[in-house]
């Protein structure tokens, strides 16, 4: 029941207070049951004593003390004397008068004589004593009674506080106590006299009983609530305990199905752990192609043809029988025959029994065939492949080892044979066939793969004898019999399959039912047959299909008599031999493109492909000319067979029957050819690779491709509307027209074809249907023979095209150009899976150039090279150089070319063009000529490295000055540039470059001298020439070496060939123009970041060096100017974060007066002190600067929401993208001194490797070419380095203001005129931040001043060993309003504010930032260098409520492609000209900055070619073409939606990526 005290004034003119239920028990009740009575007193009237007592006491007290002090005060007052004696007195003789009262009433009634009167006064006096008297004996008793009472009244409060009844009775209870003991003190404070005068009348004690009823009552009545609140919360204790059994019914309902649940999920999730392992190996296993799909159709055909009650006796060999038993030390077993002997389905048997007798073993196979390929990583990959999906379906399950595994790369031929090894150790035993080995016998290279699989195999049998066997079928070849010295060995003869004959030829029975002979004839037939057949299965298949074909009884006869042939071969010289005149030539070519076919032809390729040879080139094909697909057994069998292949879509494919086949025709290509029967002349009739190339050729060449393929639902047409279903041959002429090529013989007439193919529009129509349909064709990869030369593209043109033709060579470079720009656009956007099929007219084709071949391609954008027509290809020994204007209408394109013979001279050629929303325009072309002054510290190499060194050359924006090297040009009157001089005693090397008017400005953040060169032993010419001298040697060392490969191979072996992936742009292997293919090592931000840094780094300086250097102009304080704020401005604390700064610390100073104030310096600037030493810090220096940089990082990390204040105008909707800086003065400091430090620790870093260039210091000159010299006019200079990089000074349009940001937040206002400046600061948006650069415009009116600051920060502390985190960049933009009157002295005002995130980089190139801005009235736009238009558009100011759309940031709805370049290559977009009319007012304008090559700019380009290229650009619609602008961050609405081709009817047609055939690398060398 405590309670607080507050003034006797405020308890006056305190309100009622509302019940409180919550409060401690008793205080809140007691505190306003004193309020109640206080408030029941007239406001004059007197209050109670004892609460004024108590309530002006410091002590908190309770009615407990009350009570104690009010019995002492009737203690006290009971003590007094005159009490005491009156009681005394008093007491016992009203006592007996009471006694005797009502004897001496009857008596007065029997006699009433005045004695009556008498008693009447005595006993008034009686009763009047008798009242004073039990007054104070009441109030006794009542504040004994009181003690308990309080005491159960506080028990009420603490058990039933919670209700309002109670509460209320109890307040009342303790009111009325309260009036008890304020009648108790008044009564207490009366004399003795009066206390007995009142007490006369009953009206005296009246009050007090009235009282002591309350009391009674309020007890009465606790008592009578008190059951009825038990009985209320009783039940609530029942509904509550219902309603909690319930509510655990509930949750054990609800327990018990999570439960089950989690079970199911945990089912599930094990499931889906399976899957995807199973997934991840066989991902890893097949990757984009599919295995075994020719191994289990060679499987399966030999089961078909297996004859029931035949191969038995196999089972029957002892040499077999004890290669299964797994106690045997006979692991390797080779079965040998000759052709025809049914090697191959003798193996099929013994997989089939093995699998029937011992399901749980291991069983794999790989079938050789004469027509297929297989390098030894896929023969590995394809046993591997069936070892894991019988392992999986034993386990249902991925063993941990096996899972680990494939988590190593698969190109790696060691790591599919470990693989290999995992599976046979689970599965006991393995059983390994290697059949048809001889097939791979009459090439080296398919020897040699298919004997180090042999020898692999082998090697894993003896080491695991139990585990493993080996099965080699074959026939008897001496490199095979060579390799098998050890195997067992079972010869397949006569004696061992003729049973098998017999049971064949009884199941050929009948086919010569057709035969109309007795059985008698047919028995005799067949007898000869088995005794001539000597066990080939092949001889006796052929001549019971010869005999069946026999035209009369005297034809059989015939043939027995003269007797069948004793070999197969006599056998195919009699089926050619037979063939009539008129047929030969047909059949030829048959066979020519089904023997030198790349793959097997499907029946419909092969007759459209006869049709072909009946049409000219340069005409379309009749479908009427194709051949029938019945004539071509009728014309081939039985030397050609179709068979049926593909399980969803069957399809029928043209095989020859056996390899014997092949090798017979081979060998005798001129079989068909005789002149004397044959009209048409020797070479019609001959058999040979020209006859399937010079269909391909022919068929590209047709007229209906000249066109483009139009996409139509899942399908694509040509210009006549014809579907490519219906172009059988298409993509296998697109794929393989170069590699049939290469076996021609060369000619002219072969070479003039080509050449006029490649130069056609169908080359174009080709390449589309190479990206759609053929896999791989545009990937980039890697050779590791010859890893070091960088990534290369699938050759494309025929060998001898390209070296023994000039012609053919430049093309091919051209190509080849092509391919490195748009390449990864033809490998993915507009292929079969990418984005937008077939749409190769995105293609900026005339980006190319003039010279090349393809550059008149049509393109659905205006595209364009600043280039001219007339200008010879030497542009590899140029470099190009560009400056666009503000407005983009404008570009001067700089190209450097040195001069022969002078190394001391270089040549300029500067030439203007102007965009008109047409092809460019020369405007002029002047030509300078410059000394090599200064060029050195530009583009040689360095002692130690330094980042950020601009170009060469460079020019301002509005063309007037031209900086080549150190030397400066500007352009006169007469409209020429002119050389301008400058003092002797300025710096030779400056980075930025700045104009207006007749004023200029250099700038420059670190010093460079000539000593700080690399010093080479070379001249400056072969140093300059160094790039072109190590492209030439690079490009013959490469070309050599693709020569050696080739004369072992046609083809690379997949092992030594890696596909970089689908995209060029990641991983190492991210760009063909990459640091994997430069000499130099390009510097990063990444790399800027702290690192390696001695711990003096990380002091930090509370003072800013500004005023120290001697030859600064003066330093003024700033004025508010003449404006008064605004209501879209900030407080200037939050907008520029100049902390502790007052206007009248900012005094002027003058010039003169620098030396002797140079040690002054304003407390608005933080600078860090230069410490001499810092350069040759050491190792354990640098361990403790991680350390503490590690701590401050993670200092750091707290975040600054709970300091962050919003400006007036929080509700506008840019809040979401608004970072808002903190404004208070004790907790900004700290908070951005994250950022700062930052920037320290990258300052220190550059200064300590800046070797003997020393300390680097900011520096802005200001000169006035008025007089033709070039007169300094302003100077500033600052000890402290800093981290900025591509932040030039800018120019006021009309004032004599010049701003340039310093580094470390500080931005410098200068007046240049007036010689004075101030600085402020410009804080980062987040903690821990560091500006990368920061750019600034004025607006046309010179009222507003727009800032964009380029952010990096690290979110996560590195791990010790482990990669560096990645660098979060982010654009801050702000807008300051100018002062009218003081333009130049008053700091501008924040109105308008914003950041946009731009994502997560490992890496950024400082000598090449990847962003460029595009300022306009009202909106910057961002724009990234990427493979893709990327372009941010970003208000510069808020949006009025009137407007429709918001401040937010926007990007293009659709996606627009970009060369490969464009990725270390400046963008730049410009928007549409609002002021423009026609389709000119939505044209926006994209252009991609020159491609530069000198050793700073990360390398030297080795292709020659590539070098350095002119700026490109094209026109785009901002609403039709890029589909309009929606807001950052949102889903990508493209111009039209995916079309699934691969899923389409065009799946079927899809060329897979061959591992052999398609691996003919080119080496890119740039």
């Amino acid at each position: 029941m405590s309670f607080t005290y507050y003034a006797n004034e405020s308890l006056k003119s305190a309100g009622p207070s509302s019940p409180l239920t919550t409060t401690r028990p008793g205080s809140s009740l007691f505190r306003e049951a004193i309020d109640e009575l206080l408030q029941s007193y007239p406001k004059k009237s007197k209050q109670p004593r004892f609460v004024t007592r108590h309530l002006s006491s410091s002590l908190s007290v309770t009615a407990e003390d009350v009570q104690q002090s009010i019995a002492q005060m009737e203690q006290d007052s009971s003590n007094k004397t005159s009490t005491r004696i009156i009681r005394k007195i008093l007491e016992p003789v009203i006592s007996v008068m009471v006694d005797y009262s009502g004897i001496v009433d009857t008596l007065a009634q029997a006699d009433p004589m005045p004695t009556a009167v008498i008693w009447g006064c005595l006993k008034a006096v009686v009763e009047c004593s008798k009242r004073y008297i039990g007054l104070y004996t009441s109030i006794r008793s009542q504040l004994s009674a009181l003690t308990e009472r309080l005491s159960r009244l506080t028990d009420y409060e603490e058990l039933f506080g919670h209700s309002t009844a109670m509460q209320e009775v109890l307040k009342a209870s303790y009111v009325n106590i309260l009036r008890f003991w304020s009648k108790v003190e008044e009564e207490c404070d009366r004399c003795a006299a009066l206390a007995v005068l009142r007490a006369a009348t009953s009206f005296g004690t009246k009050r007090l009983d009235e009282i002591l009823v309350d009391l009674t009552c309020d007890a009465d009545n606790i008592a009578k609530l008190v059951p009825i609140i038990q009985e209320r919360l009783n039940r609530g204790e029942r509904e509550d305990a219902a309603e909690e059994r319930r509510k655990a019914g509930v949750v054990r309902d609800e327990l018990l199905a999570w439960i089950k649940e989690q079970r199911e999920d945990k089912l599930q999730r094990d499931i889906d752990r399976k899957r995807a392992r199973q997934k991840d190996v066989r991902e890893w296993l097949r990757g984009a192609s599919s295995l075994n799909e020719s191994n289990s159709r060679h499987y399966a055909r030999g089961l078909s043809v297996l004859e029931p009650r035949t191969c038995g006796w196999l089972l029957e060999d002892d040499s077999f029988k004890e290669w299964l038993d797994k106690e045997s030390s006979s692991t390797t077993l080779w079965l040998n025959a000759s052709p025809g002997t049914g090697k191959s389905v003798l193996c099929a048997y013994a997989i089939e029994q093995i699998k029937k007798t011992a399901p749980s073993s291991g069983v794999a196979f790989q079938y050789y065939s004469f027509d297929e390929q297989y390098s030894s990583l896929q023969t590995y990959r394809n046993i591997a492949d069936q070892l894991f999906s019988q392992l999986y379906s034993h386990l249902q399950d991925v063993p941990d080892d096996i899972h680990a595994h494939v988590q190593n790369s698969n190109s790696d031929l060691e790591n599919v044979k470990k693989l290999i090894r995992f599976l046979v150790a689970e599965m006991s035993p393995t059983y390994i066939f290697l059949d048809g080995l001889d097939e791979e016998c009459n090439e080296e290279m398919k020897w040699s793969d298919a004997s180090k699989v042999m020898d692999f195999f082998e090697d894993l049998a003896h080491e695991n004898p139990p585990l493993v066997r080996l099965w080699c079928s074959s026939q008897d070849r001496p490199c095979v019999r060579a390799k098998v010295k050890e195997f067992s060995t079972i010869y397949v003869g006569e004696h061992k399959n003729s049973a098998d004959i017999e049971v064949y030829l009884a199941s050929a029975l009948p086919m010569l039912d057709s035969l109309d002979v007795d059985a008698g004839t047919k028995n005799l037939v067949l007898e000869d047959l088995r005794r001539q057949a000597q066990g080939n299965f092949l001889w006796a298949s052929l001549m019971v299909k010869t005999v069946s074909q026999a035209t009369s009884l005297t034809d059989i006869q015939e043939q027995i008599q003269n007797g069948l042939p004793e070999h197969y071969e006599k056998y195919y010289d009699r089926k050619m031999n037979s063939l009539e005149v008129s047929q030969r030539s047909l059949v030829s070519k048959i066979l020519s493109c089904i023997v030198y076919a790349k793959r097997p032809l499907r029946l419909e390729e092969l007759c459209e492909a006869m049709g072909l040879c009946a049409t000219e080139y340069g005409e379309n094909m009749s479908s009427r000319k194709a051949l029938f697909k019945s004539r071509v057994l009728g014309l081939c069998a039985p030397l050609v067979e179709i068979r049926e292949v593909g399980q969803d879509k069957p399809e029928n494919v043209c095989t020859l029957s056996h390899a014997s086949v092949r090798n017979y025709l081979i060998r005798n290509p001129r079989i068909l050819q005789d002149e004397k029967k044959n009209s048409r002349g020797p070479g019609s009739c001959l058999i040979s690779n020209a006859e399937i190339a010079s269909i391909c050729l022919k068929y590209l060449l047709q007229p209906r491709y000249q066109r483009l393929l139009t996409k139509q639902d899942d399908t694509f047409l040509t210009a006549a509307g014809e579907d490519i279903l219906d172009h059988h041959l298409l993509i296998y002429a697109a794929k393989y027209w170069d590699k049939h090529l290469d076996d021609v013989e060369y000619t002219d007439e072969w070479c003039k074809n080509v050449e006029d193919f490649v130069r056609s529009r169908q080359f174009i129509t080709c390449m589309q249907i190479q990206s759609l349909l053929v896999e791989g064709q545009f990937s980039s990869w890697i050779n590791i023979a010859i890893a070091w030369a960088g990534p290369g593209f699938r050759r494309v043109f025929p060998r001898w095209f390209t070296k023994r033709n000039r012609c053919g060579e430049l093309l091919s470079q051209q190509y080849y150009a092509f391919a490195g720009e748009w390449g990864y656009f033809l490998n993915e956007i507009v292929s079969g899976r990418g984005l937008f099929p077939g749409e190769v007219d995105r293609c900026l084709w005339s980006t190319l150039g003039p010279q090349n071949f393809l550059h008149k391609s049509k393109s659905r954008f205006k595209n364009f090279i600043f280039m001219d027509q007339v200008e010879p290809n030497d542009h590899g020994s140029n470099v190009y150089f560009e400056q666009i204007d503000s407005q983009g209408n404008e570009v001067q394109v700089m190209k450097l070319q040195r001069l022969e013979g002078d190394s001391s001279r270089l040549q300029v050629q500067c030439q203007k063009w102007c965009l008109n929303g047409h092809r460019p325009k020369v405007k002029y072309t002047l030509t300078i000529h410059a000394s090599r002054e200064g060029w050195p510290l530009y583009e040689n190499p360095l002692r130690n490295t330094m980042v950020g060194r601009p170009l060469p050359i460079s020019c301002t924006s509005d063309f007037r000055f031209l900086r080549v090297g150190s030397q400066l040009f500007y352009e006169s009157e007469a409209g020429k540039y002119s050389y301008l001089p400058r003092s002797e005693d300025e710096s030779s090397y400056f980075e930025d470059l700045a104009s207006n008017g007749r004023y200029f400005a250099m700038a420059t953040r670190q010093r460079l001298y000539d000593r700080d060169l690399e010093s080479t032993g070379l001249d400056d010419n072969t140093v300059e020439g160094f790039g072109k001298l190590f492209s030439d040697a690079l490009e013959e060392l490469a070309a050599s070496l693709q020569e050696q490969s080739s004369a072992s191979s046609n083809t690379l072996n997949n092992s030594e060939t890696i596909s970089s992936g689908k995209s060029m742009s990641n991983g190492s292997q991210s760009s063909i123009n990459s640091s994997m293919t430069s000499l130099s090592i390009e510097e990063t931000a990444k790399d800027c970041l702290p690192g390696e840094i001695d711990s003096e780094s990380l002091k930090l300086e509370t003072d800013t060096e500004l005023s120290s250097v001697e030859s600064n102009s003066a330093r003024t304080s700033w004025s508010e100017g003449s404006t008064k704020a605004r209501s879209d401005e900030t407080d200037d604390e939050d907008q520029w974060n100049d902390w502790g700064s007052t206007e009248d610390e900012m005094e002027l100073k003058e010039l003169s007066d620098m030396s002797e104030d140079s040690s002054e310096s304003s407390s608005e600037e933080l600078v860090i002190e230069e410490e001499p030493d810092l350069v040759n810090s050491t190792d354990e220096n640098q361990a403790q600067s991680k350390s503490e940089l590690q701590s401050f990082i993670d200092s750091g990390r707290s975040s600054n929401s709970e300091d962050e204040q919003t400006d007036d105008d929080d509700d506008d909707p840019l809040e979401s993208n608004y970072s808002q800086s903190a404004d208070s003065e004790d907790d900004s400091d700290d908070e951005d001194q994250g950022g700062a430090r930052l920037e320290d620790l990258m300052s220190e870093r550059r200064k300590a490797s800046r070797g003997s260039a020393g300390c680097p210091r900011t520096k802005l000159q200001v000169y006035d070419t008025t007089t033709g010299k070039a007169l300094p006019v302003f100077r500033f200079e600052s000890s402290f380095s800093s981290p900025l990089f591509s932040s030039p000074p800018i120019f006021h349009p009309s004032a004599s203001l010049i701003v340039w940001p310093l580094g470390r937040c500080e931005i410098l206002f200068a007046n240049f005129t007036m010689n004075t400046y101030f600085t402020r600061t410009l804080r980062c948006s987040a903690p821990r931040s560091c500006h990368i650069f920061v750019k600034g415009q004025f607006s046309t009116c010179g009222q507003y001043l727009h800032l964009a600051a380029l952010e990096a920060r690290k979110d996560e502390a590195p791990i010790e060993g482990g990669p560096e985190p990645p660098l979060q960049l982010t654009l801050q933009v702000s807008t300051h309003r100018l002062s009218s009157t003081k333009t130049a002295r008053s700091p501008p005002r924040l109105i308008f504010r914003t950041h946009i995130t731009l994502g997560s980089t490992n890496s950024l190139s400082i000598s090449h930032l990847p962003f460029t801005l595009t300022w306009t009235a009202r909106e910057l736009y961002l724009t990234k260098s990427s493979r893709v238009l990327d372009v941010i558009r970003i208000p510069l100011f808020r949006a009025a409520p009137s407007e429709t759309e918001a401040s937010h940031a926007y990007v293009c709805c659709q996606r627009v492609f970009l060369p490969q370049s464009a990725e270390i290559r400046n963008v730049h977009y410009f928007p549409p000209n609002k002021d423009a009319k026609g389709d000119k007012a939505d044209q926006a304008t994209v252009i991609v900055g020159s491609r530069i090559s000198v050793p700073n700019r990360g390398g030297i380009v080795l292709k020659k070619s590539k070098e350095s290229s002119p700026p490109v650009g094209f026109y785009i619609q901002e609403k039709d073409q890029l589909g309009g602008w929606q807001k950052m961050g949102g889903p990508r609405v493209e111009e039209m939606q995916k079309i699934n081709v691969m899923g389409g009817r065009l799946q079927g047609k899809f060329e897979t990526f061959d591992r052999n055939e398609d691996c003919d690398i080119i080496p890119y060398l740039n």
